[in-house]
């Protein structure tokens, strides 16, 4: 009976332990949902679901053997003009290229080559994608996870855990989207400028000028001139009387004044607003691929504290923000200048109370100072997120 009685003590304990465990893990997915604009979908298999407008994202918990991991797969919603796949090479690789006869496509990376298999149906059309920017992109998101598979339909990663953490499924989302949005981007790139130079709009051949034709003229009928040149009987002349009318009087116009509404006149934008700014300007027209544009950002500026003046462009409010958190809430977008290769950078900031986001929706157009911490960029869209710190409103006390 002791013996029962302990396991059944210990059943408890472990079930209770299990039950909290999947608690928290389930309040871990259900921010990370929020933070990511995702739907959330619990039980013994928890997932992830949402669309963005070049494809659909999924990330769930996958038993592996006996363990679970979690994978993510972000689907493109239009597939790739380039036929190709992307896997891990090994031992395994090696013995079904042999024996199916898979040509393994070799880039040049000596790195990329002895660590990933590519195949695809034109190899020159796989090495011309394959580029520096998009292998180091590659090797970026390889390195992050322990699994993957990347093909002309979408990518596909896995990480050998349950993610737990709040950080670790919004970044590993976020990386997988833009790692994705960057291929989407490079692989259809060369397929715009190729349709660009190949539609030409056909020119009508030039019209001959014509001469209009004159009619031939007509005859003349000597019986109409004749009976013309005969005297025409005079009448007497009858005075008609004219009866004068009034004059009309006068329609004066009532001239009505609009009331025309000035809009605010926006300055152009401020190439060089502080120093600070500059530097920006500067090191980011440095980074001609958005690989060393993140780079520069990781390696120089971020956690740095700045202050700094720029063109405000815009005053917006959100509900739920993927940088910011929570709302509801208000964030700055500055103009900070344009960069050599003709994109501008911009700087998007949170914003204080109402009462101070009211004062500043009248400078739009202007110079106004901004303060606080770098967290992150978006090298797509070149911009830097800067942490401003905001109190909450002191709660009052009865």
């Amino acid at each position: 009976m002791e013996v029962l009685f302990i396991l059944i003590i210990v059943g408890a304990i472990i079930a209770i332990a299990v039950s909290k465990h999947s608690k928290a893990l389930n309040e871990v997915w259900a921010e990370a949902a929020h933070r990511l604009d995702l739907r959330f979908q619990s039980g013994s298999r928890k997932a992830l679901r949402g669309s963005r407008p070049a494809m659909q994202l999924l990330v769930q918990t996958k038993n592996v053997g006996k363990s679970q991991w979690t994978e993510y797969i972000a689907t493109f919603k239009n597939a790739l003009p380039i036929q190709l796949k992307l896997s891990p090479q090994g031992f395994f690789s090696e013995v079904t290229n042999s024996l199916f006869s898979r040509v393994d496509i070799e880039i040049g990376d000596a790195s990329f080559d002895s660590g990933i298999l590519v195949e695809g149906a034109d190899p020159a059309q796989v090495r011309e994608f394959l580029d520096t920017e998009v292998v180091h992109a590659i090797k970026r998101l390889v390195a992050r996870f322990d699994q993957f598979e990347i093909d002309h339909r979408g990518v596909t990663v896995l990480r050998s855990r349950v993610a737990n953490t709040v950080d670790l499924l919004t970044e590993d989302v976020e990386l997988l989207e833009k790692i994705s949005l960057f291929l989407i981007h490079k692989a259809n790139a060369g397929k715009e400028q190729e349709s660009m130079e190949t539609e030409k709009i056909p020119v009508p051949p030039p019209v001959p000028d014509r001469e209009t034709p004159h009619p031939p003229p007509l005859p003349k009928h000597e019986e109409e001139e004749t009976e013309q040149e005969e005297a025409i009987p005079a009448f007497e002349e009858v005075e008609e009387e004219v009866v004068e009318e009034p004059a009309p009087e006068p329609v004066v116009e009532e001239v009505i004044e609009e009331e025309i509404e000035e809009e605010p006149v926006v300055e152009e934008p401020i190439e060089i607003s502080s120093p600070v700014v500059a530097q920006w300007v500067e090191g980011f027209s440095e980074a001609t691929s958005r690989y060393e544009f993140s780079k520069t950002f990781d390696t120089f500026w971020k956690d740095q504290e700045v202050a700094g003046e720029a063109q405000l462009k815009a005053v917006e409010t959100f509900s739920m923000d993927r940088v910011f958190g929570r709302g509801p809430g208000h964030r700055l977008i500055f103009d900070l200048g344009r960069l050599e290769n003709g994109e501008r950078l911009q700087l998007v900031t949170n914003a204080p109370p109402e009462s101070e986001t009211k004062d500043l929706r009248s400078r739009i157009g202007k110079k106004v100072s901004f303060e606080g911490t770098l967290i992150r960029c978006d090298a797509f869209t070149r911009t830097l997120f800067l942490q401003v710190p905001v109190l909450e409103p002191a709660s009052e006390e009865t």
